[in-house]
Order: structure tokens, then C-alpha cells, then sequence
């Protein structure tokens, strides 16, 4: 039987850094919520004992620079992304995909148009929603002045049909609000409530309604149940992140779109054609974070779960790495020759069609070229890779989290630094990137560091890296190389 190829692969550090960067210090304030027997996926993160910075003025100064004209409206993306991370990143938070349908359609940018959708966003927090609300509202008003699907764009507001906003009622009696554009589809309506015990953001036309209703049911999720207890038996402590997706429900909905283009070449990738369902599990071990996947395969009895252990529980010993200070450590062994080519063919399962032939001559031709280079690159680490907060990160966005590497050989530092030049030359330009989706990769001589450029200003440096001795070192801003170069030039 084929694994899923989750195991040592760039995938387990996305999984955790998109959670371990996110947390400010707060309690748990209510009981998690009830997921659905029928959810087509859920994601869970609990920051609750993560030991990072709160920054409560980031909303206010992303609102501050946007209405000082320093947010370019083709980079609202990147900042209402930013915007709602550090909101949510800040208390646990449960996102559940209620209902997902789409239908195959050539003529769609992803090979397919979504037709139906139910999704929701708690923001699990007894406490003052207001914050919560402003933030949305700040998102929201991006969208006021767009025009009519496949209208002039150019028309005065005038003659553009404005959106609608109006309230209802949910089960029980709690009031709720409703944002729609008139050009939008049923599934793209915005809804949102503030409850008792959390404040709910809903994405699609009776998104809150099905999931109020979902919470009164309280149904028992019997696989869930069953995952849980597979996933917890490497480590008891308590869980900071599940991930869940019901690939039946995926195929029941939506076959067509399963079986062809994409959507099918993504799931042969990653070997979950014969899965009936995945989950990701994070939990605590001590100073420790670990990982497991666990699966149900459909050619096994419906009582069978095949699990898999992503990370160390301990401290490997062939590290010379002094083990971070952080709140947390994950340690993930990883082959890096083999993750480089997985996340190649990542890539271009996202691809299109006619885009394959062109793309896989680009690769050819890359590895032809730089085969000696990277082969040599990749044989020079330790196969681990570290994950810890240290420092914490200046704000709770998922994702700010500082990542190792160690070399086998202190001696290859200058070598391997020539091979990484090398292979980054084709990305480093001098030409600024001034449209969303650009990016160029940027040398800074005065502190030795690289660091991505994603949008015009430069504000955002995300990710940097560095070395300190035979250490290559990343995370989330130039200040995380320079605080452990200090920090270990000290030992």
C-alpha cells in the first residue's frame, strides 16, 4: 500500500509555521466547537500556550497606513490578508467548510467554477467583539465601489448598483448581518454574528444559520473521533492545530471535477487518491510540538486508520545547532533532494494543461544545467529542519515562525553560500515588482541576508534569511537573522 508522502516534506513546515507564528499568549475562553458529521473540511488552531508578543496595534496601523494613501488598492489582497491573519492569529479560531459543490468548466481560470458554498470563520473569544467587527469592516469596504461583473469598470458610482447589507435572525434569537454585492453569486455572500461564546464570520448565503442550527445538534462526528484517538497516541498533550478534509465528500459533491485536470493530478501527487479521508494533528510533548497525519484508506475496512509520525520528539543528537530558546521546538526530518522535487511537481499539478509542455521543458532544462549544483546543495545539510519562535514574532500572523538548517560540514559554509547564489541569480533583478502576484528575491550586502520583495515598497521582507556560521537561518523579518547570530556567536 502506498503512504501519503506527507512525511518529510515542505508541506509539514507549511502546516506548522502557518499555526506556530500565530499565537499571542491568551486562555482558552470557550469549549472548542462541534464539527459536523457532514463538514467537508475543518482547520483548528489553539494559541492559547504559544509564548509570542501580543499586537493589538497592528490592525489599527495597517488602518492608519491605508487611509494615508500607502496601501495601493492592487495590494488590498496582501493587506486584508495580513489584516484578518493578525486578528485571528491571535485567539483559537476553527474554520469549517460546510458545503463545497463545482462543476468542470474549461473556460474557468482553475478548470472548474465553483457553484455552491457554505464556510465559516469563529473566532472562538467571549470577550469584546468590536475589534473583530472594525476589522471586517475595514475588508469589506474594499469591495464598495467594485462594478457589475463584466460592467464598465469606469462607470461612475453613480451608475453602479451599491451593495446591500441587512439583518436576520438566527436560531435561538441572536441577530446577524448580511453583505452582499450585487454582481455576486449566492455563495459569495458575507455574513456575520457575535455570539456568546465566539464571533462567526460566514461565507456564503446561509452559512450562519446551518452552522448555529449544526451547534444546537450537537451530533457526534464518529471519524473524527476515531482520528483523534489514533493521533493522540504518540503524544496525550494537548492539540494546537487539526486539519480535516472529507475526500469522500469532495468526490460525492463534485466527481467530474475530481476525476480530471488538476484537481485530479493533485491527488495522485500527494497519494490521497485512495484515501477516504486525511487529517493533520499538532499537539504538545512537553517543549515539544509534534505532528501526525492519520488516514482512512477506501480499499480498508471503515474501522481501519493508517497513521504516519511527521516529526521528532526529541533532540536529534547529530545536530550541532544550539536548541532555540523558543516556547515550542519541531524537529522534521527531511530528505531536501527529494522535498525540492515534490515541491516541483506541486507546482505544476496548479497548472493548466496547455501550460505542462512548456513548464516541463523549463525544467528540464533547469536541471540539466544546475544539476551538479543543487545535487551538491541539498547533500550539504543535516536532513532536519528546526522550527521555533525564537525570537517570538513582533505580530500573531500565521506563518512568523524561524526555520534551521544546519550543514554537515562547517568548513562548505562558503561553497554552499556560492551554490545558493547561484541558484537564486535567475530570481534576484533589479527591477521592482508592481503588481500583485511579482516578486523578486533582494540581496542586502550591509547585513549579509536575502529577503523576498512582494510588493513595490519593499515594507515587507518576508521571508528573509541569513547565516550565522554553518547555520542558514530564515523566519520572518531581517531582526530574526540578526537575533540568533547574536545569540549563538555568544556560545
Amino acid at each position: 500500500m502506498r503512504k501519503p508522502i506527507f512525511a518529510a516534506t515542505p508541506v509539514i513546515g507549511a502546516l506548522l509555521a502557518v499555526a506556530l507564528g500565530a499565537g499571542a499568549a491568551r486562555r482558552v475562553e470557550a469549549a472548542p466547537p462541534a464539527i459536523p458529521p457532514d463538514a467537508v473540511a475543518f482547520y483548528r488552531f489553539d494559541p492559547s500556550r504559544f509564548d509570542t508578543k501580543t499586537a493589538a496595534f497592528l490592525p489599527l496601523a495597517l488602518k492608519l497606513a491605508e487611509q494615508a494613501g500607502l496601501v495601493n488598492a492592487d495590494f488590498h489582497p496582501i493587506f486584508d490578508g495580513i489584516l484578518a491573519a493578525s486578528v485571528a492569529g491571535a485567539v483559537p479560531h476553527t474554520m469549517c467548510v460546510l458545503d463545497l459543490d463545482a462543476e468542470h468548466d474549461d473556460a474557468a481560470k482553475n478548470g472548474f467554477r465553483i457553484t455552491a458554498l457554505q464556510a465559516v470563520l469563529v473566532l472562538e473569544s467571549t470577550r469584546d467583539h468590536r475589534s473583530f467587527l472594525s476589522t471586517l469592516g475595514t475588508i469589506l469596504s474594499h469591495y464598495k465601489g467594485e462594478a457589475p461583473a463584466g460592467g464598465d469598470e469606469s462607470a461612475g458610482q453613480g451608475d453602479t448598483p451599491g451593495p446591500t447589507q441587512e439583518l436576520f435572525d438566527l436560531p435561538g434569537g441572536r441577530r446577524a448581518a448580511r453583505f452582499r454585492q450585487p454582481q455576486w453569486a449566492a455563495w459569495q455572500t458575507v455574513e456575520w454574528a457575535s455570539l456568546s461564546d465566539s464571533f462567526v464570520v460566514g461565507l456564503g448565503h446561509g452559512s450562519l444559520e446551518r452552522w448555529v442550527t449544526s451547534q444546537g445538534a450537537a451530533v457526534p462526528h464518529d471519524l473524527l473521533t476515531l482520528h483523534r484517538a489514533s493521533g493522540a497516541q504518540r503524544a496525550a498533550g494537548p492539540p494546537f492545530l487539526e486539519l480535516w478534509i472529507d475526500l469522500d465528500a469532495l468526490r460525492k459533491a463534485m466527481p467530474e471535477v475530481l476525476a480530471q485536470g488538476r484537481p485530479r493530478r493533485i491527488l495522485t501527487t500527494w497519494r490521497l487518491d485512495n484515501a477516504r479521508n486525511w487529517m493533520f494533528h499538532g499537539r504538545w510533548a512537553n517543549e515539544f510540538l509534534v505532528a501526525d497525519v492519520t488516514w482512512q484508506r477506501r480499499s480498508d475496512p471503515l474501522d481501519a486508520v493508517a497513521s504516519r509520525s511527521l516529526t521528532l520528539d526529541r533532540w536529534p543528537r547529530d545536530l550541532t545547532l544550539p536548541r532555540p530558546e523558543g516556547k515550542y521546538c519541531v524537529v522534521i526530518p527531511i530528505d531536501l533532494a527529494a522535498s525540492f522535487d515534490r515541491v516541483l511537481s506541486a507546482y505544476r499539478d496548479t497548472l493548466r494543461e496547455d501550460k505542462l509542455p512548456a513548464f516541463d521543458a523549463r525544467v528540464r532544462e533547469y536541471r540539466a544545467r544546475e544539476r551538479q549544483t543543487y545535487a551538491a546543495l541539498w547533500s550539504a545539510f543535516v536532513p532536519y529542519v528546526v522550527l521555533s519562535n525564537d525570537p517570538p514574532p513582533a505580530v500573531p500572523v500565521p506563518g512568523a515562525t524561524t526555520v534551521y538548517f544546519e550543514l554537515k560540514d562547517a568548513r562548505q559554509a562558503a561553497a554552499t553560500q556560492r551554490r545558493l547564489e547561484s541558484l537564486l541569480a535567475q530570481f534576484i533583478t533589479s527591477d521592482d515588482p508592481q503588481v500583485l502576484g511579482e516578486s523578486v528575491v533582494r540581496k542586502e550586502s550591509d547585513g549579509n541576508y536575502y529577503w523576498l520583495q512582494l510588493e513595490a515598497s519593499g515594507t515587507l521582507r518576508v521571508p528573509s534569511w541569513g547565516w550565522a556560521g554553518p547555520y542558514l537561518i530564515g523566519g520572518w523579518g531581517p531582526s530574526v537573522i540578526e537575533h540568533n547570530r547574536k545569540k549563538i556567536g555568544r556560545r
